[in-house]
């Protein structure tokens, strides 16, 4: 098969320090780095169907899920971003997607960004806890411009 390469391997980690020292985030599920693109109507009384022209786009937002026991010692950045969404800093975030298949190179983006939520989903009792976690991009987006190794480590 060949293609595109896999996700497994996207890493995710902030940083609360200058200059940075990525913490990664463990367990990691699931990442996406996205925004909701506004559309205006602007259809008139005459036009035979509707039409838009692009409208303001809504802040970028990191959702990311990861599997998470609340432990200190076995997740201690989960007690990071309880802080961090209480306090509203701004932190260092840095997103990794593999560009090879054997996971020796990425290319990330980084930005800064305010965690907005940062919640357990217990789900059902007998099964496992998940962290969702909400960050809110309060800067530009830079990306790699080239592959190489991971930063995050």
């Amino acid at each position: 098969m060949t293609g595109g390469v896999l996700a497994n391997g996207t890493k995710v980690a902030y940083s609360l320090t200058s200059p940075v020292s990525w913490v990664k985030i463990t367990q990691l599920l699931t990442a996406n780095l996205d925004y909701d693109a506004a559309e205006v109507d602007v259809t008139t009384h005459g036009d035979a169907r509707r039409k838009s022209i692009p409208g303001l786009p809504s802040a970028p937002r990191l959702t990311v899920r990861a599997l998470a026991d609340l432990d200190p010692t076995s997740t201690p950045w989960v007690d990071d971003l309880f802080d961090l969404e209480e306090s509203k800093a701004d932190a260092w975030w840095r997103v990794e997607y593999p560009t090879k298949r054997d996971g020796t190179q990425f290319r990330g983006r980084e930005f800064q960004g305010r965690v907005l939520k940062c919640n357990p989903l217990s789900g059902d009792p007998n099964d496992r806890l998940e962290l969702e976690l909400i960050v809110t991009v309060t800067s530009d987006i830079h990306w790699d411009v080239t592959a190489g190794p991971s930063q995050i480590s």
